[in-house]
């Protein structure tokens, strides 16, 4: 009986040990369900504040390249403006010294009485009025550039037959040059509602371009058309030097020629024409022909437009 009692207390002892035994492991295994949350907490807190890091080092780079990209700008702008402070000066200068040497010329022949040959004292006069035609279109073009920047310039259109207008331009234009023969190609009569002035500097820019872009002389032709109903086309093309591949893409960027052009000017032409081509609704391209020179293109709406 002794014995039976001792192997039920012993039975209950090993019992009560599997129990905490049991008990024991259950702990473990929470435990060890917690340290593996734990961890897999701890992992995508070290995932996050690695994406975090990886983030700000991209922001990092986009802000350090972004600073880089403004300090290049600003550092080609500044050079840009200098470039064309020089050309400006230079070409202001050049005909005021033509101005005042023809000036004095024609003084000193008159101090001498000296002027009784008309072909001398008209020379002279189309020399400087020439000069102060060439002065008076830098200052516009530097006026009109003023203008544009700050949003004040705007078109005031109103109906107007193009071919008299272009054929104005022409006529002037082909008065300035014995080296070039500039034509005109249009129908009798083509309307547009445009802003008469800013269309003729359009044109003149863009005869000026020619001529200057062609130091041998040779054909400069303007086409005047209606490609479409509602649109009209104004051409000119030239038989110059042409405009090389590399520099095709800043046409008509605000003063990227200053420095470039071979014949001068201060290269804000072909970017007036087209902030006022836009003004009109309309687009500006260049066209490079096989046979070299250049032909520049303008499309203008030539629909009715809200009065301005």
């Amino acid at each position: 009986m002794r014995e039976q009692q001792r192997t039920t207390d012993q039975l209950i002892q090993e019992l009560d040990a599997l129990r905490q035994r049991v008990v024991d492991l259950e702990r473990a295994e929470v435990e060890r369900q917690q340290a593996m949350e734990e961890r897999s907490r701890l992992l995508r807190e070290l995932k996050q504040a690695n994406e975090r890091l990886f983030q700000a080092g991209i922001r990092e780079r986009e802000l350090t390249e972004e600073a880089e990209r403004r300090a290049a700008e600003a550092e080609q702008a500044l050079r840009l403006r200098e470039e064309f402070l020089s050309v400006a000066a230079h070409e202001l200068k050049t005909p005021l010294t033509s101005l005042k040497g023809h000036a004095e010329l024609a003084m000193r022949r008159l101090e001498r009485q000296d002027m009784r040959d008309p072909d001398q004292l008209r020379h002279t006069l189309e020399v400087i009025d020439r000069q102060v035609d060439r002065l008076a279109n830098l200052v516009a073009q530097l006026l009109d550039i003023s203008r544009l920047e700050s949003g004040e310039l705007r078109p005031g259109r109103r109906e107007i037959d193009l071919v008299p207008l272009t054929r104005r331009i022409v006529q002037a234009m082909q008065s300035g040059t014995a080296r070039h023969t500039v034509t005109l190609s249009a129908p009798e009569s083509l309307k547009a509602r445009v802003d008469p002035l800013r269309i003729e500097e359009v044109l003149y820019n863009l005869l000026d371009n020619a001529i200057r872009y062609s130091p041998k002389g040779g054909p400069v032709q303007v086409e005047l058309g209606a490609p479409e109903k509602g649109l009209v086309r104004i051409a000119v093309r030239d038989h110059g030097i042409g405009v090389p591949p590399a520099q095709r893409e800043h046409l008509f960027d605000r003063f990227f020629q200053a420095s470039r052009r071979p014949a001068g000017g201060l290269g804000l032409g072909l970017y007036v024409a087209r902030r006022i081509v836009e003004l009109h609704g309309g687009q500006i391209w260049a066209e490079f022909p096989e046979d070299g020179g250049s032909r520049f293109v303008v499309t203008l709406p030539a629909g009715t437009v809200k009065e301005e």
